[in-house]
This record gives C-alpha cells, structure tokens and sequence, in this order.
C-alpha cells in the first residue's frame, strides 16, 4: 500500500514519508523517530527528526 499525500503537501524528497510528517502534525507529536534518510534529512523539521539513538538518549 502506498500512502501519498497531493503535490501542495509534499515535504520529503519521498512523498511515501510526507504522512507521517502529516499525521505527526495533526496530532502534536513532539518529534519524529527514524532512521530514514529523506526524514532525517528534511528542512523544515516541525516537528523535529532524530535518530532512535537520539531518541532514547532523550528519554534518560
């Protein structure tokens, strides 16, 4: 299954990835885990993307 959202609403140089960029917006997610390059590579990181090493490190 492939998950796309419309052109206006690309964000990543992958546009399978841009709803999880949607859906961590719609419901205020304080970041984003992955170890995606096109996540993690993004510019316009709202929320943020970090690593699940980073994230883990946030949690101690």
């Amino acid at each position: 299954m492939s998950w796309t959202t419309p052109a206006r609403l690309r964000h990543t140089r992958d546009p399978d990835d841009d709803y999880i960029i949607e859906l961590a917006r719609i419901y205020g997610a304080d970041v984003i885990v992955s170890g995606g390059a096109d996540l993690l590579q993004w510019p316009d990181q709202l929320p943020p993307v970090v690593t699940p090493a980073v994230f883990v490190a946030m949690l101690d």
